[in-house]
């Protein structure tokens, strides 16, 4: 796959692709500018689409919020609406003996019937309708309440799907900013400072936004958070974390990494040392963010998180532990959210924690 195609993007995008076409596209952007414009504008079409709120006519915004819709059928909906069949049943007029028949006959006929054939010389298309029963309609509605039963969870399910595959392309935007920005640190990732107002693990965010490898600031939020479509989180600059002081930057340190965990670095014999990017297959570099007690991450409801490896791939892990792996990603190897035990013990933290 030497020269990728539009649709080998969009493939790309969509994560459709098997393992080996994403590495080999995700080898060619590291080195390809042209490459690396022509997915930021397959990239721009798929959210577009998968954006979209078909259901309204509004193709320009779709829904995207941290939690998934509530897509049960309003309480009562059932028991309401059998009321209502049952009122318009018993309103309907009784029935006259059909015009043209003799009296013998209309007498003979059941009501029922005397009923539907009046109804069918007025009205031949409702006459179809008017002959189901009470007992029909309400067999129907319980399918179809059962049906819903099953498919409005389906539905949530694909959405949440969906999010997941879109937060992990975000993941691997930002894993190929990060390589590029390696090549040219001598093989080092942005520095997470020990002291100072850059001591925090958000700080890869504003380094790679500052320096041209992130175009878009949304490559930095997860789709499937709260926060996705909120006004409130901006990515701050460096130069605004500098000059911030007190609560203010507080505040700053703890939106500057998006809704993503960065890894810090590690000490060795009591040296902090920074990541330098081993191309590691089992080293956790971006994740999304780790709750309050480094348990999960909030961004899917709890369900899990996706995990950016330093050698660019990324997995949706349920726990918080790589498969095949004891070392928990959210904590070093003595349980605290802080700088690495050694060069080998990943700790991805959250945006305002320090080594």
């Amino acid at each position: 796959m030497t020269d990728p195609s539009r649709h080998d993007l969009l493939g790309y995008l969509a994560g459709a692709l098997d393992a080996d076409e994403r590495l080999e596209i995700e080898q060619a952007l590291r080195h390809d500018l042209v490459l690396r414009e022509k997915l930021r504008h397959a990239r721009r079409q798929f959210d577009l689409v998968r954006n979209a709120d078909f259901a309204s006519g509004d193709i320009g915004s779709g829904d995207v919020t941290g939690t998934d819709a509530d897509l049960s059928p309003p309480p009562g909906l059932a028991d309401r609406t059998l009321q209502f069949i049952a009122e318009q049943r018993e309103s309907l007029p009784d029935a006259v003996p059909v015009s043209g028949d003799s009296p013998h006959r209309a007498d003979l006929e059941p009501v029922g019937k005397r009923r539907w054939r009046a109804a069918a010389a007025r009205e031949p298309l409702a006459a179809r309708a008017s002959s189901w029963r009470f007992i029909d309609f309400a067999v129907a509605l319980s399918v179809c309440v059962a049906l819903g039963g099953l498919v409005f969870p389906m539905l949530s399910v694909s959405r949440a799907n969906a999010r997941i595959a879109a937060c992990a392309n975000n993941l691997r935007e930002v894993g190929v900013a990060l390589t590029q920005y390696s090549e040219h640190q001598n093989g080092f990732f942005p520095r997470v400072a020990e002291t100072g107002s850059l001591a925090a693990g958000g700080i890869y965010a504003p380094t790679l936004l500052a320096g041209g490898y992130v175009a878009n600031p949304q490559f930095f939020v997860c789709p499937a958070s709260s926060v996705a479509e909120g006004p409130s989180l901006r990515i701050p600059t460096l130069a605004e974390l500098n000059a911030a002081t007190g609560i203010e930057l507080t505040q700053l340190r703890r939106q500057m990494g998006g809704t993503y965990g960065y890894a810090l670095g590690y000490r060795q014999a009591g040296v902090y040392r920074p990541t330098r990017n081993l191309f590691r297959d089992s080293f956790a570099l971006v994740a999304d963010m780790p709750s309050e007690d480094f348990a999960t991450s909030p961004n899917h409801r709890g369900n899990g998180q996706n995990v950016l490896l330093e050698d660019g791939h990324v997995v949706f892990l349920k726990s918080c532990r790589l498969e095949g792996s004891n070392d928990d990603i959210f904590t070093n190897d003595d349980g605290k959210a802080a700088a690495g035990c050694h060069v080998n013990d990943a700790v991805v933290v959250r945006s305002d924690v320090s080594p």
